[in-house]
């Protein structure tokens, strides 16, 4: 049977005075619950937050119930929030950027949470590697791009429905396949020979 877990999320922006939310669930329930919270189902905090657009990044666990919830609510969250000790320590320059960023959580994070993360730090681009990633990951060359196939022509642009517009020239297309389509169209419509044949002229008797 699985424990239980108080979880710390460090909002982005701050919502007013508000800058945490601390909540307590079970182990095996908080991915559920953070995204209860996500989608605006879970505490009133993280709702307003959803509301106005803001959002969040999980800035800790730690083993606990409601008991533990309740003790660190009495204290600041501020003082426990690993994002707010990796933002502090990255700004006095004790902490690099991608120290810093590891603190915080930035292998555990997805795509939208590192953008927050970066946002938060005040760092405008994102990072090729960090102190997370392997170090033969960082120094991997790039793969050579595959040769080019040979190029085969696309199908014949179709112009949009109403074309052309009122005042606007008509798309330039190929003028050797323009004039493939037209033979072939003068080839469908043009009277074949054998279509009517023409009567034999008559002989004369006799002759």
């Amino acid at each position: 049977m699985s424990g239980s877990v108080v979880y710390t999320l460090h909002l982005w922006p701050p919502l007013g005075h508000a800058a945490h939310y601390t909540g307590s669930t079970s182990e095996r329930r908080l991915a559920r619950r953070l995204t209860d919270h996500a989608l605006g189902r879970g505490a009133r905090l993280t709702q307003v937050q959803v509301e106005r657009g803001g959002s969040w990044v999980l800035a800790q666990t730690q083993p606990g119930g409601r008991i533990t919830e309740r003790q660190l609510k009495q204290h600041g969250a501020t003082r426990r929030c690993e994002v707010c000790k990796a933002a502090g320590a990255y700004q006095s320059g004790a902490l690099t950027a991608p120290e810093a960023l590891e603190r915080a959580g930035w292998d555990r994070s997805n795509p939208v949470q590192r953008s927050l993360l970066l946002d938060i730090f005040g760092i405008p681009e994102p990072l090729t590697a960090t102190a997370a990633d392997p170090p033969e990951a960082a120094a991997a060359p790039a793969p050579a791009p595959a040769a080019p196939g040979p190029q085969v022509p696309g199908p014949r642009p179709e112009p949009p429905l109403g074309w052309p517009w009122p005042g606007q020239p008509a798309p330039a297309l190929d003028p050797e396949l323009d004039a493939a389509v037209d033979a072939l169209i003068a080839g469908w419509t043009a009277p074949h020979p054998d279509a009517h044949p023409q009567p034999e002229p008559l002989l004369e008797a006799g002759l």
